[in-house]
């Protein structure tokens, strides 16, 4: 469902401006919030993303840890392994 939402295909485009990554973080963050509620005030539900989207999902678990009871963050961008040699 949310595909339909963001920058994709032929969608409409909400108005997107910000001025710090974290405000960005949270616009995302408050979307899927928004979603959830729509949802029928979803509670315990999976929780995926993929990439950015795991990014997203990451924060929305640090934001909203009660309603998700899994958690799946596939390849998510900005997460490196601590014992990763990051250098190039």
């Amino acid at each position: 469902y949310l595909h339909r939402y963001y920058r994709n295909g032929l969608s409409s485009r909400p108005e997107f401006s910000v001025s710090s990554a974290e405000e960005g973080d949270n616009y995302f963050v408050d979307f899927l919030e928004k979603w959830r509620k729509a949802f029928g005030d979803l509670k315990g539900f999976f929780l995926a993303g993929h990439s950015f989207g795991g990014y997203i999902c990451g924060h929305y678990v640090c934001k909203y840890p009660y309603h998700v009871k899994k958690l799946l963050m596939l390849s998510p961008a900005g997460v490196v392994d601590k014992n990763e040699d990051t250098r190039i």
